[in-house]
């Protein structure tokens, strides 16, 4: 069964394809991030279509946080690295 065809991927946008709306909505994403983006969409939009929606929202909840977690770390090692480079201009002074 293609993953378009099941239940609680129809009608999530009358009109679009699952996999078009994925594609849309993780163009500016790359890598690891959108794969975890991608994840926090995907049981975001099935919640209470499949199964247990707490369960689904908690899945959502895990791969965001897993996003903010690696968006973080990254985010402190460029401004420590921003803070090196700056230290190194300033001995060459």
């Amino acid at each position: 069964m293609n993953q378009n065809d099941r239940h609680y991927y129809k009608d999530i946008i009358p009109g679009y394809r699952y996999v078009d709306l994925m594609v849309h909505l993780l163009t500016r994403w790359n890598g690891n991030h959108a794969l975890l983006l991608g994840q926090v969409y995907k049981y975001l939009m099935r919640a209470g279509k499949k199964g247990n929606e707490l369960e689904d929202l908690n899945k959502a909840q895990w791969y965001l946080t897993e996003l903010i977690s690696d968006l973080q770390f990254r985010h402190d090692e460029d401004e420590e690295l921003g803070r090196q480079t700056a230290e190194d201009r300033k001995q060459w002074k």
